[in-house]
């Protein structure tokens, strides 16, 4: 009962639903083994909503090839197949944009052509990323020469999500990462914070990071400009406008590192 009530209440938030829960019975154990999923990784909410809705849609997503990239929107199984044969034959700089269908992205990420192809980008937004998922991703980073720009944005990841990716990138010393890009994932809060800091301070490839639309706090806020102010390899750091009073208050808004921060408006264009 609460898994069917908590899928398809698709405004249902976790944390409803965890004070949702405390009024259940308790002794109910499918119900345990399901809050203790998503207290694992709180995204799994979503994912298990899209791929459930995915499921239940008979006609096809969109796949759409250009010169330079693939785009996919809520693909199929099949369809994702299908792309990653077709990649097997590309000799060049490839991307690849993916919109929904968390279940679709575990066969895209999964897929051994994706280690050794010229991969230039992953772009992945509205497709929440349960853990198997990332660790394809991790996997990738762990071993790609190639790619420079990875964004996972607009309520696609959360803190075990971005803990797990930001070890992998800093474990692989020939990474060629420049721009990261989690933006608008309101599940990244600052539990992660620790492992932005490890990868801003490891990092020598790095330039722009871009963490707007977020839960941080201006303690871990702060953590991060510490790591900013000892890495000058990162060029560009993207924070939420509300977080530039908890800069002017701790380095005086005319510190050189001003030059290296954008404080952004929700809405704002200006991308890495």
């Amino acid at each position: 009962m609460l898994f069917q009530f908590a899928i398809y209440e698709s405004k249902l938030s976790y944390p409803t639903l965890c004070k949702i829960r405390n009024d259940f019975d308790n002794d109910d154990e499918k119900a345990s083994l399901f809050m203790e999923t998503l207290n694992d990784d709180p995204i799994m909410l979503d994912a298990l909503r899209q791929d459930i809705t995915r499921y239940n849609k008979t006609e096809p997503g969109k796949v759409e090839w250009h010169e330079s990239i693939v785009l996919l929107e809520c693909p199929s199984p099949a369809q994702c197949e299908d792309v990653t044969n077709k990649l097997n034959d590309i000799d060049r700089d490839f991307s690849i944009e993916q919109k929904f269908s968390p279940h679709s992205a575990l066969i895209l990420l999964s897929a051994p052509v994706l280690r050794t192809m010229m991969l230039h980008a992953i772009v992945i937004y509205f497709a929440p990323l349960p853990h198997d998922c990332i660790q394809c991703l991790c996997q990738i980073l762990s071993s790609s020469k190639t790619i420079r720009k990875l964004c996972i944005i607009y309520y696609s990841i959360g803190d075990k999500g971005v803990i797990s990716l930001s070890q992998a990138i800093v474990q692989n010393c020939n990474s060629t990462l420049s721009r990261l890009d989690l933006s608008h994932n309101p599940l990244i809060t600052s539990a992660c914070a620790e492992a932005l800091c490890e990868l801003i301070l490891a990092t020598d490839r790095i330039w722009g990071i871009d963490l707007r639309v977020t839960m941080m706090s201006s303690e871990s806020v702060l953590l991060l400009l510490q790591a900013l102010s000892a890495n000058k390899s990162v060029r560009r750091l993207m924070l939420d406008v509300k977080h530039k009073k908890t800069f002017t208050e701790t380095y005086t808004e005319y510190h050189p590192m001003m030059e290296r921060l954008v404080f952004a408006e929700y809405y704002s264009y200006d991308y890495l």
